[in-house]
């Protein structure tokens, strides 16, 4: 919750929020999220750990959590199973800079995609 209350409030805007779960990333010593735990809000659902290095994250819904990983992609956390799956293969000269996602379209750097779950 900390991490959350730090934030700046358009920084928390743009990554949104889960009703379902509360984050709490783990950072290195450079400030860097090498993992995040996500803690059941009221106890209905599992608590899960997502181990992966994070450049940016944010909420598609309660159960989709999007992320990106610098020159490697973007990807998606299902929490209902705990799985990730990868919607953008990435190149390491791409940042993968999570900017927005609205009515199921996903802006990162200077391009859009649309997602379905």
């Amino acid at each position: 919750k900390e991490y959350e209350k730090n934030l700046e409030k358009e920084k928390r805007k743009l990554i949104g929020e889960s009703l379902k779960y509360s984050i709490y990333p783990v950072l290195d010593d450079n400030g860097n999220i090498y993992k995040i735990k996500f803690i059941s809000k009221f106890g209905n659902e599992p608590n899960r750990e997502l181990n992966d290095g994070i450049s940016t994250f944010l909420w598609a819904s309660n159960e989709y959590f999007i992320f990106s990983k610098k020159g490697s992609g973007i990807y998606f956390y299902n929490l209902n199973n705990g799985k990730v799956q990868r919607i953008i293969e990435g190149s390491s000269i791409k940042e993968f800079n999570l900017k927005k996602y609205e009515n199921g379209i996903l802006e990162y750097d200077d391009e859009k995609c649309q997602l379905q779950f």
